[in-house]
């Protein structure tokens, strides 16, 4: 019985050993090879800030080898970014130390949470089981507790300074520490990309250690706040430093503003002086913001007038504009500098009765589109009123266009142009007081749409052969060179006479059969074909025709008519020869003949 039940006992042992991978073992059969169980359960995480490296390390608490005698670990990672961190020794096997643990060191490359996982093994196998210890890379933390704003009165940049004091940088290299500086205005928008500044437009590099920080930026208008971050690779301190600096707006306006016109022309003269400006406040530069608004309340165009420096202790300021409407002008002189000081305004009353013609329109601008011209302009700023303007476009060898009806804005558009041909736009203002000097401009590129024929024949022309033709027959012409698709105009010269149009053919090519006009007189004249190159600009090709005085034989052209009429004529004769042979023999065989 005995001997039955311990076969029983060690059939039921190896059972469960194939069912749990567990090695049996019954008395007096030697036990199998184990692999390791377990893994290391006191792992642990350091960070050198200086290097910018991690380090995990751990001991083999936690951890059974089984039978095996060559102890190591298999060591993995996890990575937050696709670049693999390097150097790194946290990746493959490692051999365990005299006390059964290990260590490895890795460089991080991005900001996330990295991990490391830890694997018993030896030559038996691996434990099923492994360590999985995280490594969160983060940003700095922390901000600056040191920020200065200093803005000296007649200095016009704010000097902003800090050391890291505050910050605790992670792992970052001292390469890739920087501090964000943002100057918020009072109306919360920020300086960054507007102002002429070292502090707002690119990230500043740390300064090592406790060295201090700079940057500055201009004085700008009430209460400004500076904004000082740090930032890494890995990303922004979530704390940030800030300081507020308040500029001094001047105090008082001018108090001798003065308003003159000259009669007749629109033009409106602004004087003043620094009188009545007790103090300039925060900044070392000073300045005058001018404005001017009309009888319809619209305020008046004054350019470069509009902003300027103040003159020198009392110096006069000036600023001059001219108006094209009469009526109640409005002009205020603002001081500014840190902010706007108090305003000084003056009214004028502006008349356009006098004689005065009207400066000339600037700024003309031509549009091409189809057979037309999209033309604009600015008004003058100077001179007489202004009642209307004359708007015309004019080529060699082609007729002036202008725009139709009356102009009275600054825009208009001129049609029935020649498709390919360079155009010169032409600009006049008229007034009571007469017509402007002329604005001219070119247009950007010639108007697209269909050609037209010049008024005379054009001095460059490619030719195509020459022709001798009566007035009234017809003449093939072919041309090439063409934009393929596009219509050719077809004429006849000296004096322009229309012969239709031809469509030109893939290969850029045309041939058209025309009749010349009856009335064509004696002697040379050309065939014109005004067409649209590759390129988009006028081509003209020509071809010689010779018209040769009534009477004169014709050594070109159609000769069928001719050839017809000449055989005519040769076939009567010989009829008339025929016949008249036969007369004469039959009138001497009845003659008798006479003996000598």
């Amino acid at each position: 019985m005995a001997p039955r039940l311990a076969r029983l006992t060690a059939g039921v042992l190896m059972a469960i050993a194939a069912v749990t991978g567990l090695t049996a073992v019954t008395a007096g059969v030697a036990a199998a090879a184990t692999v390791p169980s377990g893994y290391p359960t006191d792992v642990r995480v350091s960070q050198d800030r200086v290097a910018g490296t991690a380090t995990v390390t751990w001991t083999s608490a936690g951890v059974t080898w089984g039978t095996g005698t060559t102890h190591q670990y298999k060591l993995g990672m996890g990575s937050p970014t696709p670049t693999s961190p390097g150097p790194n020794t946290c990746q493959g096997t490692i051999t365990a130390s005299a006390s059964g643990g290990g260590s490895c060191t890795f460089t991080p490359h991005g900001y996330g949470v990295y991990y490391v996982l830890i694997t018993p093994v030896t030559e038996v196998g691996a434990s099923r089981y492994f360590a999985s210890a995280p490594v969160p890379v983060g940003g700095p933390t922390g901000k600056p507790i040191d920020v200065t704003v200093t803005q000296t009165p007649g200095d016009d940049d704010v000097v902003v300074t800090w050391t890291s004091t505050g910050v605790t940088w992670g792992l970052a290299p001292q390469s890739s520490r920087q501090f964000d500086v943002q100057v918020q205005l009072p109306d919360g928008d920020y300086t960054s990309g507007m102002r002429d500044d070292s502090c707002g437009y690119h990230p500043i590099p740390a300064a090592a250690g406790t060295a201090l920080n700079r940057c500055t930026f201009p004085v700008g208008s009430g209460t400004e706040t500076v904004l000082v971050t740090a930032k890494t690779a890995y990303g922004s301190s979530d704390a940030t430093a800030s300081k507020t600096v308040t500029f001094v707006p001047p105090h008082g306006a001018p108090n001798d503003l003065t308003l003159t016109t000259k009669p007749g022309t629109g033009q409106v003269t602004a004087t003043w002086t620094s009188a009545g400006v007790t103090s300039w406040g925060s900044a070392g530069e000073h300045w005058y913001w001018i404005q001017a608004t009309g009888p319809d309340g619209k305020d008046v165009e004054l350019g470069d007038c509009a902003a300027q420096p103040a003159a020198a202790g009392n110096g006069t300021n000036m600023c001059t504009f001219t108006v094209t409407t009469a009526g109640t002008y409005t002009v205020s002189v603002t001081p500014t500098a840190g902010g706007m000081g108090a305003t000084a305004t003056k009214t004028v009353d502006v008349t356009l009765t006098g004689t005065a013609a009207p400066a000339a329109p600037t700024k003309v601008t031509a549009t091409p589109g189809a057979n037309t011209a999209a033309v604009s302009w600015t008004a003058p700023t100077g001179g007489g009123a202004v009642t209307g303007y004359t708007v015309t476009a004019t080529a060699d060898n082609y007729p002036t266009r202008s725009c139709r009806g009356t102009v009275t804005g600054t825009v208009c558009t001129i049609s029935d142009l020649a498709a390919g041909v360079t155009y010169t736009v032409h600009v006049v203002a008229h007034g009571p007081g007469g017509d402007s000097p002329e604005a001219t401009a070119a247009l950007s590129s010639p108007p697209t749409g269909t050609p037209r024929v010049p008024t005379a024949l054009p001095a460059k022309t490619v030719p195509s052969g020459s022709v001798t033709a009566a007035a009234g027959e017809h003449v093939t012409f072919a041309g090439s060179g063409f934009k393929p698709g596009s219509t050719v105009a077809l004429a006849v010269y000296s004096t322009p006479v229309d012969l239709g149009t031809a469509t030109v053919a893939a290969d850029g090519t045309f041939t058209k059969t025309v009749t010349l006009p009856t009335g064509l007189p004696a002697g040379s004249h050309h065939l014109l074909a005004a067409g649209l190159g590759p390129d988009g600009t006028v081509r003209y090709v020509t071809k010689a025709v010779t018209v040769p005085a009534a009477g004169l034989p014709i050594t070109g052209g159609t000769t069928t008519p001719i050839v017809v009429t000449a055989v005519a004529l040769l076939l009567l004769g010989a009829a008339l020869v025929a016949a008249t042979d036969g007369r004469i023999t039959h009138r001497l065989r009845r003659r008798p003949v006479t003996a000598a």
